[in-house]
């Protein structure tokens, strides 16, 4: 019996977050004015539901949420460092604004799509007086398929088992190069290339992707 030829998903990727390239440097901690000024700046433009800080009772949660490694694992006694906020992003002039907010007052911010970095630097940092925020992108896990092209556009929230699940829910040939953790985040995944089982025949994950809307370090999109 014949076997159906898999067909490759080309992707179109929203909100990879590129922070790390901005050439102005900021102190290795923020001053109470400046974090009070950042959540002031945050609190403009972004809704107050989607802004946990410690003092909100699902702060804990939302920070563990996606928690991939227990080495990792921010408790309230841990020796690691929290965030002073976190920002659940549910579209992208949210994820602009904590960029920006975070530039002006000097507030480093970690991005977090899957949070199954080896290090926890996402979520977390070993150095207690740096201050900084968490962008979670969970909720930007929106996946748009076009089957008659094999392309589909996928936010950087959305983790590899809901973009297999959506691929082969439009087409039961189609496939993705890409790891088999299904609760990886696309994003961080693409932004490490990519390696999976089907890499040595169709490349890396980030070959496959077409076109990209990028936040930038100075909160351009």
């Amino acid at each position: 019996m014949a076997r159906t030829p898999t067909i490759i998903l080309h992707l179109l990727v929203t909100l990879i977050v590129c922070i790390l390239s901005s050439a102005r440097t900021s102190s290795s901690s923020a001053s109470s004015s400046d974090v009070d000024g950042f959540l002031s700046c945050l609190s403009a433009d972004i809704p107050p539901s989607l802004i946990y800080t410690p003092a909100n009772n699902n702060f804990s949660s939302v920070l563990v949420s996606s928690v991939r490694n227990l080495r990792y694992y921010v408790t309230p006694d841990t020796t690691m460092s929290r965030p002073l906020v976190i920002v659940a992003a549910t579209e992208p002039a949210h994820v602009q604004t904590t960029v920006v907010c975070g530039r002006r007052h000097s507030v480093h911010i970690r991005t977090r799509s899957g949070g199954h970095d080896y290090e926890g630097l996402s979520y977390a940092s070993v150095d207690p007086h740096r201050h900084f925020a968490v962008l979670d992108l969970a909720a930007l896990h929106a996946i748009h398929v076009d089957a008659s092209r094999a392309e589909a556009w996928v936010g950087s929230g959305a983790t590899l088992g809901e973009l297999y699940y959506a691929a082969a829910a439009a087409n039961s040939t189609f496939g993705f190069p890409a790891g088999n953790c299904p609760t990886v985040g696309v994003g961080g995944h693409l932004s490490g290339g990519g390696f999976g089982a089907l890499s040595r025949k169709y490349g890396l994950s980030a070959d496959n992707v077409l076109d990209a809307v990028v936040v930038d370090a100075e909160g351009g999109c």
